[in-house]
């Protein structure tokens, strides 16, 4: 498989996390939120897989500021190609520190 096939696969399952909480200056315009971390959807409910320094992170910001973006498959038309983004409320935070398998 061509390194641009696996990029196109895995890109759908790949999000990144930020907060509408912005510190700048009193007289700066906020810029577009500054990414906390990333992770990656391991099934079709939503649950995401990142580090615990990004959960730290994402537990200090107040709950109606969290966001996760999404970035769905682009788009190809006209010989150009479009990427986009969709925003997500974090429902629910947790954190697992292991986890044993049963099989070899």
């Amino acid at each position: 498989m061509k390194l641009t096939e696996v990029i196109r696969k895995v890109t759908p399952a790949v999000v990144a996390f930020g907060s509408r909480v912005v510190p700048t200056e009193s007289s700066a315009t906020p810029g577009f939120p500054a990414i906390i971390g990333t992770g990656f959807i391991v099934d079709e409910r939503g649950l995401v897989i990142t580090n615990e320094h990004v959960i730290e992170a994402i537990g200090k910001i107040p709950k109606p500021a969290r966001f996760v973006i999404l970035f769905p498959e682009p788009i190809s038309e006209g010989g150009q190609t479009r990427f986009g983004v969709v925003l997500r409320s974090i429902l629910a935070i947790n954190s697992i520190a292991s986890v044993e398998s049963s099989s070899p």
